[in-house]
């Protein structure tokens, strides 16, 4: 019977590398691992991210083979040893108990008129405009997404910030899902723009599907779609047995992702990638 491999933080560095093991002391730090145990060879617990829960971990066969058993897009996608399953370990190595966990900050609400349903009384009807960078590929690449929103009232559009903050505007359904989902830009409503995280613009995505003045500048109109796309699946034979799924790339696309979401961009539509799989498609 072979010797159980000894967990300790060298293994899960040189396992995941910095990266993971970075991402994964803010996820410990933060009281988000649950119910981790290390039964050699398996190291298993669960993830928290935002609304979902990965059930993440390692087999860890020897030192240097070590396999990821995370059910995010990023294992699920690259194969890599993610950020998730090194929390487990790291957990079990650092109980949260001995960690001072940070107050949740509770944060006031942005500064701003106050947007409200089409047919409320004293509302002046107004309309936002959400501009991207003209380059969004190259905003991407940089990890910075510029978002720019305008309101339009009347014959005049402005920079949302330039709205009376103790005025209230009637919008329709899009543009209250809108202003929801700019809550996690307080500066659009103290400036009218604001940078964004790869991983805030996907987060925002969510809140665009099917707005209708979404644009690349001030002209190329944009699309975010609610319908998701479901990628062709390629099925190989291994050596040993056993089999290897990956997704078919998609031509002519460019493909945003994170731990937790994927979307393509198609052109001037942004779409929803992978959601549909059936669970366990991946492994």
């Amino acid at each position: 019977m072979s010797t159980p491999i000894p967990l300790t933080e060298r293994l899960l560095i040189n396992a995941g590398g910095w990266p993971a093991m970075k991402a994964a002391r803010d996820v410990v730090k933060a009281g988000r691992v649950t119910e981790a145990r290390y039964e050699p060879p398996l190291l298993t617990g669960f993830v928290r991210e935002g609304a979902k829960n990965y059930r993440s971990g390692l087999r860890i066969k020897s030192a240097a083979d070590v396999e990821n058993l995370c059910t995010c897009w990023e294992s699920r996608s690259s194969g890599k040893i993610c950020g998730h399953s090194v929390a487990v370990g790291l957990a079990l190595l650092r109980p949260v108990s001995a960690i001072v966990l940070e107050q949740p900050k509770i944060e006031e609400a942005p500064a701003g008129p106050k947007f409200v349903p089409i047919g409320s009384e004293d509302a002046k009807p107004a309309k936002l405009h959400l501009i991207l960078p003209p380059n969004f590929m190259s905003a991407w690449a940089k990890g910075q997404v510029m978002l720019v929103v305008e309101a339009e009232v009347g014959a005049n559009r402005t920079l949302l910030s330039a709205l009376p903050k103790n005025a209230a505007f009637a919008a329709d359904e899009s543009d209250l899902a809108l202003i929801e989902g700019l809550r996690a830009f307080p500066a659009i409503f103290a400036s009218g723009m604001a940078l964004s995280s790869r991983d805030a613009f996907l987060r925002l995505l969510p809140s665009l599907q099917n707005h209708p003045r979404i644009t690349f500048g001030k002209a190329v109109r944009v699309t975010i779609s609610s319908v998701a796309v479901r990628p062709k699946l390629e099925i190989e034979q291994c050596a040993n047995g056993g089999i290897t799924v990956k997704a078919k790339p998609m031509p002519n696309t460019m493909l945003l992702w994170n731990a937790t979401d994927a979307w393509l961009l198609q052109k001037q539509e942004f779409v929803r990638y992978g959601e549909a799989l059936p669970a366990g498609a991946a492994h």
